[in-house]
């Protein structure tokens, strides 16, 4: 049960992560190109 929490816990930061970075990419491209940002 302990090993498939931490393997959850990761799993789910990891997405987090992806997430954030696909955030970040998103509102640097659309501000480039002069859209308006999703946040």
């Amino acid at each position: 049960m302990r090993e498939y929490l931490i393997a959850y816990l990761t799993n789910f930061n990891l997405q987090t992560h992806i997430h954030d970075f696909i955030n970040c990419w998103w509102d640097w491209h659309i501000g480039e190109t002069g859209g308006a940002s999703r946040h």
